[in-house]
């Protein structure tokens, strides 16, 4: 067998469609200029509009490296039947795009807020098509175009039902038949379904001092996000991306490597995100 038995799938990063991506080159800095007002009025015939000074803002992102660093036993890669060496690489990118994708989730989660007031689910412990329609209404209503519904896969349950304000399902032959055949909700409202599953197996230590194993948890049940186009969104910087690097240590018997990348994300406005919190 050339194979371990495999746990679960590798974690694919998600959060990076959501933002306009910026690969910097070296030593450039992560700065980037706010959009621009201008003043319309009503004037008479022998008026002339009154004067705006245009300028803009510049902000810069913060960027911090992430990482993973692990050894493994030359004694351990030759008693393993399957390649060890690869498996734990794939297995420590996996973890690398779950914490890029959890850190990128919460700073949306956080930035949701700041325009427009969380939607609360018109069905409780549900997500329905009317949460969605208004969430999306209002992000049009702000001049901005909703492009992604961001959520965990549990919720995926409540788009297959579809269910309206009152708690009936919609009467809609040709999405329930996709959605029945394929098993998954490729586009609502014009919008894209992006779904977000836990993230890369974590351990932490809890209150009585015992280890926790867990999956990592991205966008929680109760959360459903609504996002415009990258653009109106915010940017992703990559200063340097998913890089490997190995080393052999002679006095220890191992092969060690090391997984980091050099990222960082900025939103100057909110007007593209909304949450839909699910009571």
């Amino acid at each position: 067998m050339l194979n371990p038995i495999v746990r679960d799938l590798l974690h694919e990063g998600r959060v990076r469609q959501c933002f306009v991506v910026d690969k910097l080159q070296q030593g450039m800095d992560a700065t980037y200029d706010s959009d621009v007002s201008a003043k319309a009025c009503v004037i008479s015939a022998d008026g002339v509009p009154e004067f705006t000074k245009v300028e803009s803002g510049r902000f810069i992102v913060p960027t911090n490296p992430y990482g993973v660093q692990a050894g493994i036993k030359w004694v351990e890669s030759n008693y393993r039947k399957f390649d060890i060496i690869n498996r734990t690489q794939e297995r420590a990118k996996s973890a690398l795009q779950s914490v890029e994708d959890e850190k990128g989730f919460s700073l949306i989660d956080t930035a949701s807020t700041g325009h427009y007031t969380a939607f609360q689910s018109a069905v409780a412990g549900a997500l329905s098509f009317a949460d969605v329609a208004k969430a999306s209404a209002a992000m049009k209503k702000a001049r901005v175009t909703p492009s992604k519904v961001c959520l965990n896969p549990s919720r995926e349950a409540d788009l297959y039902l579809l269910q309206n304000a009152n708690n009936a399902p919609y009467f809609l032959p040709e999405y329930s038949e996709e959605n029945v055949r394929k098993g998954v909700v490729g586009k609502l409202l014009g919008m894209e379904v992006l779904s977000v599953p836990n993230g890369d197996t974590i351990t932490r230590v809890d209150n009585t001092g015992k280890e926790v194993i867990e999956d990592l948890t991205i966008i929680p049940d109760n959360k459903v996000f609504i996002v415009g186009k990258p653009e109106f969104v915010g940017v992703f910087c990559v200063r340097q991306d998913i890089l490997v690097e190995t080393q052999k240590m002679l006095p220890s018997w191992e092969d060690l490597f090391a997984i980091y990348e050099i990222i960082g994300w900025g939103i100057r406005y909110c007007k593209g995100i909304a949450k839909i919190a699910i009571q």
